[in-house]
């Protein structure tokens, strides 16, 4: 996915996902290039990848819920790879050096 691309879903996300369409349920996300396999010179596993951090499984649920047609649309605007939802829970994290 070239950086156009991934700069279109990172536009998306900022100016509708997160703040119209999940509000108050994400806290925040991330948007990450795919830019190599583990081994030298191998593909990454994925092109580009979008995480959401919620407030609870529910409320992510109840807010991508009832937009999941129009989300599931943009997509289409930046690339033609099918998406993969994964739900997981944070078991540590670092945001402080």
């Amino acid at each position: 996915m070239p950086w156009r691309q991934v700069a279109t879903l990172r536009n998306s996300l900022a100016k509708e996902v997160n703040p119209r369409l999940l509000g108050a349920a994400c806290l925040y996300y991330m948007v990450d290039k795919g830019i190599s396999g583990r081994g030298l010179g191998t593909d990454p596993v994925y092109a580009a990848k979008c995480e959401f951090v919620c407030t609870s499984v529910e409320a992510y649920r109840a807010a991508s819920g009832q937009h999941q047609q129009e989300i599931r649309g943009d997509i289409a605007n930046y690339t033609d790879i099918q998406p993969m939802v994964k739900i997981n829970e944070v078991v540590v994290e670092r945001s402080e050096v």
